[in-house]
């Protein structure tokens, strides 16, 4: 675990950075929670920091469909996104509302995983746009 970098959050208690707690690389969840690793859940969660839009379709699943809508509805409601996307607002709501797996085919994932890169490519065109006609509006305003 020398290059491996986490965190430890138990209840409401501030995460912590594992090297916080042990300096051995070999040491156990155990050997770091010490009196309270019994009265612990240990929960995993890997996070990638690649970009959803650069995942092949292939690759989507259940987890990255989540994930996407739950960036997605940062920006919109749930009944704007069923418009403009392959799943229905109960299926949106289902998966982001749900913590247990809601019933999304492999299809149905590699459908939305095209739609999202598809959506994410012509939203970076437009905002590349917009910002274009900004500075260009800027420019010609600073000759006036």
């Amino acid at each position: 675990m020398t290059d491996d970098r986490g965190i430890i959050k138990v209840g409401r208690w501030n995460p912590l950075p594992i090297h916080f707690l042990t300096d051995a690389p070999e040491a156990t969840v155990a050997d770091m929670l010490l009196e309270v690793y019994h009265m612990v859940t240990l929960r995993i969660q890997l996070q990638s920091f690649s970009k959803l839009e650069d995942l092949p379709c292939e690759q989507w699943n259940h987890a990255t469909v989540r994930n996407a809508l739950k960036e997605l509805l940062k920006e919109m409601n749930q009944s704007t996104l069923a418009k403009e996307c392959p799943l229905s607002q109960s299926m949106i709501s289902s998966i982001v509302n749900s913590s247990y797996y809601a019933n999304v085919s492999t299809a149905k994932c590699q459908e939305f995983g095209r739609w999202y890169k598809k959506y994410k490519k012509i939203k970076g065109e437009l905002f590349s746009k917009q910002w274009t006609n900004f500075l260009q509006c800027s420019y010609i305003e600073q000759w006036f």
